[in-house]
């Protein structure tokens, strides 16, 4: 497999934007240089949604839908409300239609459609005791329709008071996986669970509020400070290397310190309190025995990046359901590592992979290179 150094963000084989300046401003920028895009995905989605809920929903049903979470929003951030509303004016779209993008897995929730969300991803993270370099390394495969690959895009944000962050998102949507200049970096796993609360916070705005945190306490403090709309197993990790594993879910959570510095999730409740909120178990099959495949891949030593390149490409001859690496062709659900990103938080540096990673070139950049405001600071 290829390893490839960049100087800049803007040699990434995906479209990148920077913005800067307040939350309207830095939205209209994003609106503006992600126009198309957005308008593409607001198409795709309807037919995503539609898909998987099993209906014939007209697309104002589903923008009804999402107005439902427009006071959770300006509740739990308003400085995300105006945000979404730079993006409406940037890209014109309208503010409902923003608000969609960003609640889409709420929307495609199956305690509403009574029908299976496959979506995957197998996440890992490394404690400095356990990597062969002594640095803190995380990581994760990024598995969803093939279709959805080419709404993707590079997000740099610059805040006022010197804040960054990078994120891999969908067009629209305010922030998703990544890491920001205070070396913060978060991974996301869906979680399949019965719950909704239209009066929580909608699963793409705690993802961002944890690239938005100045360090690993703050992050964790900000995911506990607001209800929770649906469910998702979120990763924090700091330079420094603390870390910890949240499982939320609208109706309770639960949290997992590193057990020999190492972290391993998939999409099934390792809580067995939580377990019970489990919608369909059928899914979980194949989550975990990836689960069972990373965790016993991670656990034989002390790995490298390049050990982590092997990992997230790993197939297995015998039983596709223990793939990391995932094909639309292969995969029982139609599913695809559409991208895979590792972070080297120790040494800020970030690794991308478009496309399932068996196959295909992975690119490194110092993140020092790309934050103006780079922070050494450690907690």
């Amino acid at each position: 497999m290829k390893l490839t150094e960049l100087n800049d963000l803007s040699q990434m084989p995906l479209k990148t934007i920077h913005v800067c300046g307040d939350s309207a401003e830095r939205g209209y920028q994003y609106g503006s240089q992600a126009k198309d895009l957005i308008q593409t995905a607001i198409q795709t989605y309807q037919g995503v949604i539609r898909s998987l809920r099993g209906e014939e929903l007209a697309f104002e049903e589903m923008l009804e839908e999402a107005r439902a979470f427009l006071p959770a929003i300006k509740r739990y951030d308003r400085e995300y409300f105006k945000e979404m509303k730079g993006i409406a004016e940037g890209s014109g779209a309208s503010l409902e239609e923003i608000v969609f993008l960003n609640v889409r897995s709420e929307l495609m929730n199956p305690a509403w459609s009574k029908k299976l969300n496959p979506e995957g991803c197998t996440s890992f993270l490394l404690q400095p005791e356990r990597t062969r370099s002594g640095e803190c390394l995380m990581g994760q495969t990024y598995d969803w329709f093939p279709a959805c690959a080419g709404l993707l895009l590079l997000l740099h944000s610059e805040d006022e008071q010197g804040h960054e962050f990078l994120t891999v998102t969908e067009a629209g949507i305010l922030g998703k996986i990544g890491c920001n200049n205070r070396g913060v970096g978060v991974l996301l796993n869906y979680l399949n669970n019965f719950e909704i609360n239209r009066a929580g916070a909608p699963y793409n705005l705690l993802l961002r509020r944890a690239l938005d945190s100045s360090g690993f306490y703050e992050a964790q403090r900000n995911l506990m400070r607001s209800p929770i709309a649906f469910g998702l197993n979120l990763f924090l990790a700091d330079r420094a290397g603390n870390a910890a594993d949240y499982e939320l879910t609208a109706k309770g959570m639960d949290f997992f310190l590193p057990e020999n510095g190492l972290l391993v999730h998939t999409n099934h409740h390792i809580s067995e309190k939580l377990s019970l909120r489990t919608y369909n178990k059928e899914m979980y099959l194949s989550s975990e025995s990836r689960y069972d495949t990373a965790k016993a891949w991670l656990g034989r030593g002390n790995p490298d990046i390049k050990d982590l390149m092997e990992l997230v490409s790993f197939h297995d001859t015998k039983d596709s359901r223990n793939n990391i690496c995932r094909h639309e062709q292969e995969d029982e659900y139609g599913m695809e590592s559409i991208f895979t990103m590792i972070l080297n938080l120790s040494a800020m540096e970030f690794y991308l992979c478009l496309n399932p990673p068996c196959s295909s070139e992975f690119y490194r950049i110092s993140l020092q290179k790309v934050f103006r405001t780079y922070s050494n600071r450690k907690e």
